[in-house]
């Protein structure tokens, strides 16, 4: 069967597939946060979507070869769409358990809900502030709603792809990302929390750091791993590198950890969930390391990058916050950052936890370690904005 296509460039489609990816993670962890199987089920038809937009990206790319260095270059860009795919694979793989009935441990739920960035489910009441508005209006003014972002709606069924005239109603129920702090202080809205399960013994409470930290590394990695690409920033990807081997040692003790801290529990299938998780959360990592040595191996960049490298320059920094910075204590979106510097924060890690893609909501901590990425010439003027220092 000859298979359609759209009239869409080799960048626009590794753009979409960037776009659909991160949904798709976003949208897998839910699933396992409200034991949702229409969430899931969304995940596995996106993984379908974005198969097809490899093969799309494959012929186009095909097609285009001409000469051994044009052979080369494409080969390289065939390999990013290879490692898109084992991203969304694995966000599949996670959905996957939702959809067939694995159980999930009351150890997973408590992580998920209780991470620095959390996904919550909230009903809108009638004295909601955001009833009227359009998707479009509360995705550009970040302050409407508290900086989170909205994954879902739910008005009698779900609904994923949401237009930008979308427009809120009284009763609907969103699926949101951003702070706990931010989706509780939404006015006139119900949160809706995860049912509690039961008691968890108090040593395999410790997984908790485990899981959070393999998710937010895994999907800062991917975020990264995207910019390096796009860019083909070498300085990017060897930061991934790095990232990489935290991984690779963080899952080898989570794995050890789960094995000894589970062993004897009555429904083993419950030790499968929390094996297949952390096996994801690595393959993410894995797909973003690969996408990265690409950039690595020195490899000229394909002409569709062109335009994208000559309009930004940019450079990756880490930045620690001052224990006297004026910034302490503010959101994101309260400080203005990237439309003051061209700097986006990608990371922050707070003690031993990353949270990956910090919302608007987000606030800043004493001696936060920020990840942000734009171009060198914005980054003083951030030191001075956030009152850090580069480390």
């Amino acid at each position: 069967m000859e298979q359609d296509f759209r009239e869409l460039s080799a960048l626009e489609i590794l753009r979409e597939m960037k776009d659909s990816t991160r949904m798709m993670v976003g949208l897998a962890y839910a699933s396992v946060l409200y034991n949702n199987v229409e969430i899931a089920r969304e995940v596995l038809e996106t993984e379908k979507e974005i198969d097809k937009l490899s093969y799309e990206l494959a012929v186009k790319l095909i097609v285009a070869g001409k000469g051994i260095k044009a052979a080369q270059e494409l080969a390289s860009l065939i390999e990013v769409g290879t490692a898109v795919n084992m991203i969304s694979d694995s966000a599949a793989e996670i959905a996957h358990l939702i959809s067939i009935g694995m159980p999930v441990p009351d150890v997973v739920k408590e992580a998920f809900y209780k991470s620095e960035e959390v996904i919550g489910m909230v009903t809108v009441g009638e004295s909601a502030h955001i009833i009227g508005k359009k998707i479009g209006e509360l995705r550009e003014e970040p302050g409407i709603l508290e900086g989170c972002d909205i994954l879902a709606v739910k008005r009698g069924r779900w609904i994923f792809n949401l237009d930008p005239e979308f427009t809120i109603r009284n009763g609907d129920t969103l699926l949101l990302e951003g702070t706990k702090e931010g989706i509780e202080a939404l006015r006139g809205v119900k949160v809706e929390v995860p049912p509690p399960g039961k008691e968890i013994k108090r040593e395999v409470k410790n997984l908790r750091n485990y899981l959070l930290t393999l998710k937010s590394i895994s999907e800062l990695m991917v975020d990264l791993a995207y910019t390096a690409v796009l860019l083909w920033n070498k300085t990017i990807a060897k930061e991934i590198e790095r990232l990489e081997e935290e991984v690779d040692k963080l899952h080898l003790e989570y794995e050890t950890y789960v094995i000894s801290a589970l062993s004897g529990i009555e429904d083993s299938r419950s030790i499968v969930t929390l094996l297949r998780l952390g096996v994801s959360a690595e393959n993410i990592a894995d797909a973003a390391y690969k996408m990265a040595e690409l950039v690595k191996m020195g490899v000229e960049p394909h002409p569709i990058f062109e335009e994208a490298i000559e309009r930004s320059e940019e450079t990756i920094v880490k930045l620690r916050v001052l224990p006297w910075s004026p910034a302490v204590g503010l959101k994101l979106y309260e400080l203005s950052l990237e439309e003051e510097t061209g700097m986006k924060i990608v990371a922050i890690k707070r003690g031993n936890l990353w949270i990956y893609n910090p919302k608007p909501s987000t606030r800043l901590g004493e001696k936060d370690l920020i990840i942000a990425v734009g171009p060198p010439a914005g980054v003083e003027e951030a030191i001075k904005l956030i009152g850090a220092v580069e480390e």
